[in-house]
């Protein structure tokens, strides 16, 4: 790529047309490092990067030469994408009680102490103090990627909007006396900004041209004490120049890209492709959220005719309908070109949202392979950004089990997708060397009774590994140990054990009573509670493996 040699500072004309690779090859960079499945953002991270690139131009000392530029653009390049996400995905949002310390931090004038030190001044754990100063740290260099300092000729000159949360108590980071010269439509504005809104949310909302807001900002900026050089360098001016440069001039609010309205909440519908069915978790705290901050981000969706369909949201959507809201915030988004498409943007923003159960994580990644032409679990892995062995056992399991059986034994953990698809591959290993008993006694039967002993922990992980008691075992075998609740895997291998030991051999008469008995005995164990169950099956794995090893001696198995 050629650049100028001379001295001169280049214009911004000419960053944008020079570097106009290097910000595309970088938001792609960044999409397929971080966000696999979000590539539709690509155009909106190029426009970060312009920001970026735009205030790298005024900050950099063209006398060092054009040469070097790049290299010392390109931190604000990535601080924006970065600082994009941030804003509009809340992949990073402190809770209340790290945004308490982190305020208080911020009072005590504590920065650059050590997480220690803090936590023994403010009262509060280590992990909280490390946080707190995590974020602290990340929101001052996400911007401007400026070191986090506290002199007073520093502290005065940050943008204050820029570095609040959307948290109850984020408005304390105004001075306090902030809203008291405030008018109406700037409290307003002041408002959306501290509740993390994005200029276009505020021009929509407010029903006002892009220039106006940024007048209106920059009275706020001012009455909060703020620097008016530092005014004049906002992202907002950055982002009108980008506009300028593309001919795009964003004077009236007709000009504007509407991509945000209040609508009618008739007019929207739950996804039919969304892996939550249960719209109910946690709908009383959304219903006070609701009631007591109102919306503190639209949900999203794309319009067919003149129905709206949820991409995210269905939770807050449900929330609002129980309340009886008759419209509510709705970013509108471009329509998915395809199933698959519409499902990755489902996984993708929702994800993000809420805590999915284990059942609704491997019905997701099962949709996402159909919708997707059933590639290769390699594909799949990629393109998620977990592992193969990961994609299929989700897979795997999905198909097989019925949800009514495993859905809500996964959410409360008395099952794991991982022995679930143990007991798969035993039952297949099954019905692939006793196929007759399998067809005769039918494997619904099998997967039921191997759940409940799954519950009753008559087997462990080493279950996958078995290959002697489906090869070995006689079918009545194979029933007395499905047919019993209680009876453990290992048991019924040593009781096979015996029986060849019995049929081949006459001898050894008391050898063989006593381990009768022994095996009766074992039947017969009682526990009170989980804990003496736990030591149960400790003092048994012990005595397996003590088995094991005379049953070694014995073959001669062990020996060199």
């Amino acid at each position: 790529m050629a650049k100028s040699q001379s001295k001169e500072k280049i214009t911004i004309e000419e960053l944008v047309e020079s570097y106009s690779k290097n910000i595309t090859r970088t938001a792609k960079k960044f999409i397929n490092s971080r966000m696999k499945y979000d590539k539709w953002l690509l155009e909106d991270l190029v426009q970060q990067g312009y920001v970026g690139l735009i205030e790298a131009h005024r900050r950099y000392d063209f006398n060092t030469g054009n040469n070097f530029f790049w290299s010392y653009a390109r931190k604000f390049v990535r601080g924006r994408m970065i600082d994009f996400i941030v804003q509009h995905f809340n992949f990073i949002r402190p809770s209340k009680k790290i945004n308490s310390v982190m305020l208080r931090i911020k009072r005590l004038d504590l920065i650059n102490q050590s997480p220690q030190y803090i936590s023994y001044i403010l009262g509060c754990t280590s992990n909280m103090a490390t946080e707190a100063m995590y974020f602290l740290n990340m929101r001052y260099m996400v911007y401007l990627y400026e070191p986090a300092s506290t002199t007073p000729k520093n502290h005065q000159s940050k943008l204050l909007i820029d570095v609040v949360t959307a948290e109850e108590s984020s408005d304390d980071l105004f001075q306090i006396e902030v809203f008291n010269g405030f008018s109406i439509i700037e409290k307003k504005i002041a408002q959306m900004l501290i509740g993390g809104y994005s200029r276009e949310n505020i021009i929509e909302h407010c029903g006002i041209p892009a220039s106006q807001l940024i007048e209106i900002i920059d009275e706020i900026l001012a009455k909060c004490g703020v620097d008016n050089q530092k005014i004049k360098t906002r992202s907002e001016e950055l982002l009108m120049q980008i506009s300028n440069l593309e001919g795009i001039r964003q004077t009236a609010q007709t000009d504007e890209k509407k991509n945000f309205e209040w609508v009618e909440i008739e007019l929207i519908w739950a996804n039919p492709k969304n892996p939550r069915k249960d719209l109910s978790v946690n709908i009383e705290q959304l219903q006070e959220v609701l009631t007591s901050k109102s919306w503190e981000e639209p949900v999203t969706c794309y319009q067919k005719g003149q129905y709206y369909i949820l991409l995210a949201g269905h939770r807050r959507w449900n929330a609002a309908k129980a309340l009886g809201h008759k419209k509510i915030p709705v970013f509108i988004v471009e329509p998915p070109s395809s199933p698959a498409e519409e499902k990755d943007r489902l996984g993708s923003l929702q994800s993000v949202q809420v805590d999915w159960t284990p059942y609704e994580i491997a019905k997701n990644i099962y949709d996402r392979w159909v919708y997707a032409g059933g590639i290769s679990y390699n594909q799949l892995a990629n393109k998620l950004g977990i592992s193969k062995k990961n994609v299929e056992t989700k897979i795997r399991v999905y198909k097989y089990y019925p949800r009514a059986e495993i859905e809500d034994k996964l959410s409360n953990g008395m099952y794991s997708i991982t022995m679930l698809d143990y007991i798969l591959t035993w039952i297949r290993r099954l019905d692939q060397y006793q196929p007759q008993f399998v067809e005769s006694i039918g494997e619904d039967f099998i997967r039921q009774m191997m759940l409940t002993k799954y519950e009753n922990k008559c087997f462990n992980s080493r279950i996958t590994n078995d290959r002697c008691f489906v090869t070995n075992a006689t079918s009545d075998e194979i029933l007395s140990f499905l047919s019993n609740p209680t009876k453990t895997l290992a048991q019924s291998e040593i009781e096979m054990t015996m029986n060849r030991s019995k049929e081949n051999q006459a001898t050894y008469k008391e050898v063989y009573e006593l381990l009768d008995k022994s095996i009766e005995s074992l039947g017969n164990l009682e526990w009170k509670d989980q804990k003496e169950a736990q030591q149960l099956i400790t003092e048994l794995d012990k005595l397996i493996e003590n088995i094991a090893v005379k049953r070694q001696e014995l073959t001669g198995e062990g020996l060199a």
